[in-house]
């Protein structure tokens, strides 16, 4: 009875295949491709720094994929932009220009001449001459124009987990050298963000553009000897698809670019909570039309003009 009461099943199960795949499916759902960050001109928000005192610090969030910063009295921060920079000589005024942020995503000049912060891989600042060119325009979009001969606000920035001597001394001399800041603190964003939400004892699992560390905290002290590294983040994940597509896709007639990449995993990809499961029952008829993905990218059919036969009987004369 147990033999004849599975096979009845499997049986419904195919019959309901079958009718699935012979009903008419709904036209799929079309995606587009993300065009360049660009986001043009954009009101700056200044306001804070009138309200701000000597005691108000200013936090920047120093990350490899955006930086943020805003003051410490802010829930949200107030700026957000990418850790690049473009420069390039402008014949006409006869001047260097710089883009930074998003800005240097302006048009195809820009985006040829762009510099990032940190080096390829690691949240470790590399180039300091486009780091000084990020903070310039942080301070001056925060609102502060350098008219007492620096910030004249203590600074508060993240860093990596184990971020090297140099580093940090190079950025400390950048900080107080340059900008004149009071003080600067130095701290990791996960433990930030972990002490904020009144964290005591437990694992943080901070996963960021470049790695994922493990970090146990015991009475809101982290134990640094035992954190942990995974060489995986959202860089590397994008650089995963991007070969998928590639290898699946070897003539693709355009170019897809790293942002549109990562737009497309922000979009379209998720954290399977059973990965078994979901592989098992991706390809099921039931819900396909929901999972599949067509993302349209634009496409310029060339046109061959025919010639005629007098034209061809011309060219063979000539000939």
């Amino acid at each position: 009875m147990t033999i004849n009461s599975i096979r009845y099943i499997d049986s419904e199960q195919s019959s309901n295949r079958r009718i699935g795949r012979l009903s008419p499916k709904p036209p799929p759902k079309l995606w587009s491709p993300i065009d360049p960050p660009f986001r043009g001109v954009q009101a700056l928000p200044s306001e804070g720094y009138k309200h701000s005192s000597g005691e108000t610090a200013i936090v920047i969030d120093n990350g490899a994929s955006l930086i943020r910063a805003g003051w410490s009295f802010d829930k949200t921060p107030r700026l957000s932009f990418t850790p690049t920079v473009a420069r390039y000589r402008d014949r006409k005024f006869n001047r260097t220009v710089s883009y930074v942020g998003y800005d240097a995503y302006a048009d195809a000049t820009t985006r040829g001449q762009i510099r990032n912060a940190f080096e390829p891989g690691s949240s470790i600042v590399s180039n300091w001459d486009v780091m000084e060119n990020i903070l310039d325009s942080t301070f001056v979009r925060l609102g502060i124009n350098g008219e007492d001969k620096g910030i004249g606000r203590p600074v508060v920035m993240t860093e990596p987990v184990a971020n090297l001597g140099y580093t940090r001394k190079t950025m400390s001399e950048l900080l107080f050298e340059c900008y004149y800041a009071p003080s600067v603190a130095y701290g990791i964003d996960s433990l930030f963000a972990y002490k904020y939400n009144k964290g005591n004892s437990g694992l943080i699992v901070s996963s960021s553009h470049t790695s994922t560390h493990l970090i146990p905290v015991i009475k809101s002290k982290p134990v640094t000897s035992s954190i942990t590294r995974l060489n995986w983040g959202g860089e590397q994940g994008t650089e995963y698809l991007l070969k998928l597509l590639r290898l699946k896709y070897p003539n693709f007639p355009g170019k897809i670019t790293d942002y549109q990449v990562e737009e497309m995993i922000r979009q379209h990809c998720y954290i399977s909570n059973n990965y078994d499961k979901d592989l098992r029952n991706f390809l099921d008829w039931s819900g396909l039309e929901e999972r599949d993905r067509v993302i349209q990218y634009p496409f310029n059919e060339q046109v061959v003009v025919e010639k005629s036969e007098e034209e061809l009987a011309k060219i063979a004369e000539r000939k």
